[in-house]
């Protein structure tokens, strides 16, 4: 049994490093990445300069307490 899901295993990291699937997966990811969003919205890097400058603090923080 063991040997069995190793084989497996091995039979589908192939199928994955050699491409044989069908193109059409690649081809609807490629859509996907290309019809992502433009620029961030003000909220968003307002959001994540608050993110970043909490976890600055917390590490500050827990390295000097």
């Amino acid at each position: 049994m063991h040997s069995h899901s190793v084989q497996t295993a091995l039979d589908s990291a192939n199928v994955a490093l050699t491409g044989s699937r069908s193109r059409a997966v690649s081809g609807f990811a490629s859509i996907e990445l290309r019809e992502g969003p433009g620029e961030p919205q003000r909220w968003e890097v307002v959001v994540a300069l608050v993110v970043a400058i909490a976890a600055l603090a917390g590490v500050m923080a827990a390295w000097l307490y």
